[in-house]
Order: C-alpha cells, then structure tokens, then sequence
C-alpha cells in the first residue's frame, strides 16, 4: 500500500512538472521580431500567440517603446508586429511589459522626467481593443526612484519588482 501511494505521488508529481525537467532546445532566433536595434523585455502570453517587447535607439527615435508581435498558433511565425502607441510617449523609456493570462491588463515601467522610474497599469475590456492609456501604481511608485520589471501571480494578488538594485515582492490588493 505505501508503495503503490509512492508511486502515485511521483506520477503526479511527474505529470505536474515533468516538462519543466526536460532538457531545453537551442535558443533560437526570433527573426520576425529581430532587428539591428535594441529588442528588450520579451514577454509571451499565456495563450503563446502574443510577444510582447520593447524597442529603442533606432534611427528615429532613442527611447524604448512597447510592441506587440501576434501569430496565429503556439509555435508558430509571428506574422503581425505593431507598436503600443498609445502607451508610448517622446519623453522617455517604456519597458518591462507583464500582461495578465486573460490578455485584459498590462503592467509595465514608464521613466519620466527627474530620472523617476514608474509602474503603470493599463486595462482593455476586450482582447481586440487597442490598450488605453496607463495609470500609475502610486501605491508602489511612492517605495522609490528606480521602480522596474513588474511581474504578479496568475491571479495578479502578488507583485514581485525590481528597485535599483533591489528585488522586491509585495501582496498586491490594490491592482483591482
């Protein structure tokens, strides 16, 4: 009997993070998102169909700004790349994205002038609709100068962040 709970103890455990044991393949190119220019911050949804990076110092602008690559199926070609414009602004750097595994809200660092650096948060009502424009996590902007790289838990209740050159985690009621 206590063998047989043994074994269905490491079958579950095995079908739970087996895949996470395995060995990783060469990294490879993202090419459809690859340029000559400062691609950062990869981020891929949680359904594998968006990527979701900033881009900066190109020949028209310095600052980083946020994108969005989309491709059809997990795995597959990204076929469609286009700018978050309506988060980015001339006057500084957009970066870090972390968007929610619904694809509805969208966490990321805006530098602003005083060398600060702040969490925003955007929040759409559909997958389809473009991001509004973001709104300060003044709750956690208040910590410090040098705010970057939100990441949360799957049902966004904890934040985890990184103050120059200090990492951080808090529980995170005010996100909703």
């Amino acid at each position: 009997m206590k063998t047989r709970m043994i074994f269905v103890a490491v079958l579950g455990f095995l079908s739970q993070y087996g895949p996470a044991l395995a060995e990783w393949t060469v990294p490879a190119p993202v090419t459809e998102v690859n340029t000559e220019y400062a691609e950062w911050d990869p981020f891929l949804s949680s359904d594998w169909l968006s990527l979701y990076f900033s881009k900066g110092k190109t020949d028209t602008f310095y600052f980083h700004r946020l994108y969005e690559a989309t491709r059809e199926v997990p795995y597959g070609s990204f076929t469609s790349i286009k700018e978050i414009s309506e988060l980015n602004y001339s006057g500084g750097h957009i970066q870090d994205p972390w968007v929610s595994p619904d694809n509805l809200r969208l966490y990321y660092m805006r530098t602003e002038p005083g060398n600060y650096w702040r969490l925003k948060f955007s929040e759409r009502a559909a997958v389809d609709e473009p991001w509004p424009v973001g709104v300060n996590i003044s709750e956690l902007n208040v910590l410090g100068q040098m705010l970057r790289s939100p990441t949360l838990t799957a049902d966004e209740l904890y934040c985890s962040w990184l103050k120059n050159p200090v990492f951080f985690n808090q529980k995170a009621p005010y996100v909703r």
